[in-house]
């Protein structure tokens, strides 16, 4: 995956995400497939997760595969810290280019180019 997510995208993402499970969660839990579903909802839920993460990971110019970092205990509050509170790297990185700036460099461009005389 390439392209970077910024901190608002990563919570409202993740937000959606686990409210979306549980209203799911409790439709399903009273029918006789509850462990199917359950697992299913596990499995998207836990993808959608992870690419959020490496996202979220790219904009601070690491690689995705630290999202694995999660999954060990004491280090996982230290990188929720990092995915939460960090301001990625300034500018373009090596996985594209600041979604902060993405915006604004667009509007700009499509302005049309004021006379200097």
């Amino acid at each position: 995956m390439r392209g970077r997510l910024g901190r608002g995208s990563f919570i409202g993402i993740w937000l959606i995400t686990q409210f979306a499970v549980s209203i799911i969660f409790m439709i399903f839990c009273s029918w006789n497939y509850f462990f199917a579903v359950l697992i299913a909802l596990i499995i998207i839920s836990s993808c959608i997760i992870i690419f959020i993460i490496i996202g979220r990971l790219h904009d601070l110019g690491r690689p995705g595969f630290e999202c694995w970092l999660i999954l060990v205990p004491a280090y996982n509050i230290y990188m929720m810290y990092e995915l939460l509170a960090v301001k990625g790297t300034n500018g373009p990185n090596a996985y594209g280019d600041d979604p902060l700036n993405s915006i604004s460099k667009t509007e700009t461009h499509n302005l049309p180019k004021s006379n200097q005389n």
